[in-house]
């Protein structure tokens, strides 16, 4: 078995076709650089010694991209320039080679069109024997990162540690998605804390790479994309896809629920916001307040704000678990610090996402020269100091256990209190 593991360490292979061969890499890493000092987060953290290291990785980069042959390779060296920023909300990605839909992939003529074009031909492969490592991973308990995972039951994929401790690789082992073959990497993970990653994950439809800055392992599953352990297992930390963004209701007679699932500021959410805000602003009479910010992806303070000053004044009479979780993103770590700071609340639950430092207000997608990868770059400032939060979010006064139901854990706390 140990002969078998040292076989498997790190061995990526890409075979590439020359219709595939990228025409100025360098020229890609040049423009990804302007893009990327052009952002608040640049100007705040890449000074000093900093600096010093960036320019120094930049010039490395573009001696290496001048011998980069083909896409894949071209966009790992992008996500190196990326990676000493510490702003997840930048989002850097291959454009898909053809946009297209699920149902199109069962037309016989649709999908060998398909794999005949260059990027499905020569998709990276990792190059192991399948059934040993499946037997090997199969043995890892459940809450090592190693292992087999799936996306429903359409695909099942090994994870494995490389020769290189903190990296891991994806091997696809089984999948009925028919552009998907055994042997082609699902995705890449690069981990810089416990269970914590930087990600590049191919996309299950188009199979253009994208790369997470803040990928994590949480209760045998990866929370950027649907990759689990064990599919059928009960999710107790997330709430469910057709819960209502905004609810208040009681739970005994002394505690109430008030559930706030998202603050975007786009005009229809904003405007549901606003009429719930309205009608319940008035309704907050329970001793003990129970608010949900868990799944709550963000917005803007615009949507928000209301919200922390309500809830900031009905604390002085009252109080106030705060339940959170990894769902728990942007805007809606913001709101939870920010109630934390004014002493409102008590945090229940498990870490925020730790993505909330700069974000975007304009949307303005950047494409790289020459190289098929676009940029979603960040262009607000840190105005409420929750750089310290970036990557691993606010942690919570009370953690939950993962395999339990969320809202009896809450109760059994507050009657112990």
């Amino acid at each position: 078995m140990r002969k078998f593991l040292a076989l498997i360490f790190g061995c990526l292979i890409l075979s590439v076709a020359k219709a595939q061969v990228v025409n100025g890499c360098s020229a890609s890493l040049d423009s990804l650089h302007d893009f990327l000092k052009q952002t608040p987060s640049f100007r705040q953290q890449i000074s000093g010694n900093e600096k010093v290291k960036y320019y120094d990785m930049l010039a490395a980069l573009r001696t290496e991209a001048a011998n980069v042959t083909n896409p894949f390779d071209c966009f790992l060296l992008q996500t190196k320039l990326v990676l000493p920023l510490k702003d997840n909300h930048l989002f850097l990605y291959q454009l898909p080679v053809r946009e297209f839909r699920y149902a199109q992939l069962q037309d016989s003529v649709f999908l060998q069109q398909l794999l005949e074009m260059p990027a499905y031909k020569d998709f990276p492969r990792v190059n192991v024997s399948r059934d040993s490592l499946e037997e090997v991973l199969a043995a890892r308990p459940a809450d090592s990162v190693e292992g087999i995972y799936w996306y429903e039951k359409l695909m099942k994929v090994g994870v494995f540690r490389t020769a290189k401790a903190d990296s891991l690789l994806a091997v696809v082992l089984f999948s009925k998605m028919p552009h998907w073959e055994a042997g082609q990497l699902a995705f890449i993970l690069s981990e810089f804390r416990p269970a914590m990653f930087r990600a590049i994950h191919a996309n299950l439809l188009t199979k253009n790479f994208m790369l997470y800055r803040n990928e994590k392992m949480i209760d045998g599953r990866l929370v950027k994309v649907p990759w689990k352990k064990d599919p059928a297992k009960k999710d107790h930390i997330n709430l469910p896809a057709n819960e209502p963004l905004f609810s208040l209701k009681w739970l005994t007679n002394g505690v109430q629920y008030l559930r706030l699932g998202s603050f975007a500021t786009n005009t229809k959410t904003l405007k549901a916001s606003d009429d719930f805000y309205d009608h319940i602003r008035d309704s907050l009479t329970a001793k003990i307040l129970v608010v949900d910010l868990r799944n709550n992806g963000g917005g803007g303070f615009r949507n928000s704000m209301k919200y922390v000053k309500l809830l900031n004044k009905f604390s002085r009479r009252a109080k106030i678990y705060l339940l959170i979780n990894n769902g728990t993103y942007s805007n809606a770590e913001a709101v939870a610090i920010t109630l934390k700071r004014a002493g409102s609340v008590t945090t229940v639950g498990m870490d925020t996402h730790g993505t909330l430092t700069y974000g975007n207000n304009y949307g303005n997608t950047k494409y790289l020269y020459g190289s098929g990868t676009a940029l979603y770059p960040t262009d607000m400032k840190d105005e409420g100091h929750f750089l310290p939060y970036e990557d691993a979010g606010l942690q919570p006064d009370i953690k939950l256990k993962a395999d339990q139901n969320w809202m009896e854990q809450v109760l059994e706390i507050i009657g112990g209190q």
